[in-house]
């Protein structure tokens, strides 16, 4: 599986305006360093046009993600400079971590336990980038680990809260 794909036949229509809102809402934010820009961009979302990846980045690295691993939906992801953290959590239900060569470092699972969440429905960053916080939907509890996947504490929450998490850094 490659970190990034875009074809024809693996985007939904959704996905597309996913895509082109999210182009919009950057190009007016950039378009807003400009306080004398009155310029109006008006999107045809009916019409397809084709975008090179190089209109809009000047940098692009591809990483084919070791293949040891299936991933079955890319739920979330984190990309530090060493590290590609994926969240699967509707098929394998897990959190994976990769080197930023796409090397497979660690898998967690879901499954009950102490150190071990059952349900993971985000994750997140903290501690200045150097630990990932596994919110568990179903439980309501956090769990950190290392950006090696190593767990480091798990964090027990009261579940008032239901599928809302906040985390700092």
């Amino acid at each position: 599986m490659s970190l990034l794909m875009m074809t024809n036949s693996n985007l939904s229509p959704q996905k597309y305006l996913n895509f082109f809102l999210g182009l919009i809402l950057f190009c007016s934010t950039v378009a807003c360093d400009n306080p004398s820009s009155q310029d109006i961009i008006l999107v045809d979302l009916n019409t397809e046009k084709l975008i090179n990846y190089s209109d809009i980045f000047d940098d692009l690295k591809i990483v084919q993600l070791d293949n040891e691993v299936l991933v079955g939906d890319c739920d979330d992801l984190l990309i530090t400079d060493n590290r590609i953290i994926v969240l699967d959590g509707r098929i394998s239900n897990s959190v994976h971590f990769f080197d930023s060569n796409g090397n497979l470092l660690k898998s967690i699972a879901a499954q009950d336990g102490p150190e071990v969440f059952t349900s993971p429905s985000t994750i997140s960053l903290i501690n200045k980038n150097t630990e990932v916080l596994v919110t568990d939907g179903m439980s309501f509890n956090c769990y950190v680990y290392d950006l090696s996947g190593n767990f480091v504490r798990q964090v027990q929450t009261n579940g008032s809260v239901k599928g809302c998490f906040f985390a700092t850094s």
